[in-house]
């Protein structure tokens, strides 16, 4: 299904990420991601557990194949901004409660906590940027 310079590009984003996939959880401990390889159909699958019970039922999970590496840089991304957004309970407040100093702190800080993805993988860094920019403008009033 890949190239192998694609398939190498996929498995050095795995990599960087790979503390993230191991360590992120919903709030009852279960995995949140995961990165399965298919050996049959040489592919990798991007499998996520939207469950928000202490079980995880097939309606839970959201797999969807891995096109590019691309594609799972900016997957993985937009979980981690998404999650550090809500940390701000932005999503909670009325658009006319948020303030635009609130959200420059917010995409200050946030663009710290994934400095070491847009380091360690800085053909992506754009992509990354423009990720965060985009839940910025969400929640703009």
């Amino acid at each position: 299904m890949y190239t192998s310079e694609e398939k190498t590009k996929i498995e050095r984003i795995i990599t960087a990420f790979q503390q993230h996939i191991a360590a992120a959880c919903n709030e009852y401990g279960q995995p949140a991601c995961e990165i399965v390889w298919l050996e049959q159909l040489q592919c990798y699958l991007y499998v996520n557990n939207y469950s928000s019970t202490d079980r995880i039922t097939g309606v839970d999970l959201g797999v969807s194949p891995v096109e590019s590496a691309k594609e799972l840089y900016w997957e993985i991304m937009f979980d981690i901004v998404q999650k550090e957004y809500h940390r701000y309970n932005f999503q909670n407040m009325r658009r006319e409660q948020i303030t635009k100093e609130m959200l420059e702190q917010a995409e200050k800080e946030i663009t710290i906590a994934v400095e070491p993805y847009l380091t360690v993988l800085p053909e992506y860094r754009e992509t990354g940027i423009e990720i965060i920019e985009e839940f910025t403008k969400l929640y703009q009033a």
